[in-house]
């Protein structure tokens, strides 16, 4: 990659102090031909902000009150165009090449929920069956185990007790009740 010297408009202003420097005595060789070459060339538009650097800095050994802002006053900073290089070839295949393949990713995962076909080929019939199958032997399990654990408590009040009708009753209620709640507790715990 080239270098670029930052460049300002050569206006009168940097003329006449580069033309003050060329007749100083004191001035060196190096800068007089360089200024010299700039100021004898009438279709030079531009000069390199470092050789404005160098003329400020001798007008100011030489004792003259001089800012770099006001020499740079009705100037203004040239840049030049710079041309990008070309890119290979087989580089820029490759990054179309990925671009399309991100493309058809990002494609994909935005379709991905509405192709109903690929999502429903695991459901199927006998799938289902199982499922309901499973479901209804929980259901009779429960009023099952339900319904035992009143049988237990309404025998158990009548074995120990004897037979009275609100004694087994309250007792069959109270273990159904118990039993109710325990095997609802599973049964969530187990399904969820």
């Amino acid at each position: 990659m080239e270098n670029y010297e930052p460049e300002v408009i050569l206006t009168k202003k940097i003329k006449n102090y580069a033309s003050t420097v060329v007749h100083c005595d004191g001035c060196g060789e190096r800068l007089k031909h360089e200024l010299k070459t700039i100021l004898g060339n009438e279709n030079k538009k531009t000069i390199t902000f470092d050789l404005v650097k160098k003329i400020r800095d001798f007008l100011v050994t030489e004792n003259e009150d001089l800012y770099l802002h006001t020499m740079l006053d009705e100037s203004d900073l040239h840049l030049p165009t710079i041309t990008p290089p070309t890119r290979n070839p087989e580089l820029e295949a490759r990054v179309q090449k990925l671009r399309n393949e991100q493309a058809n990713r990002e494609y994909k995962e935005m379709t991905r929920n509405v192709n109903l076909s690929e999502r429903c080929k695991t459901d199927t019939f006998g799938e289902e069956i199982k499922s309901l199958n499973r479901q209804m032997i929980a259901v009779f399990n429960f009023i099952v185990t339900v319904g035992a654990g009143f049988a237990f408590g309404y025998k158990t009040v009548e074995y120990s007790v004897g037979y009275s009708l609100p004694m087994q009753m309250m007792c069959g209620l109270i273990f159904g009740t118990l039993v109710f709640f325990a095997d609802l507790y599973f049964l969530l715990k187990h399904t969820a």
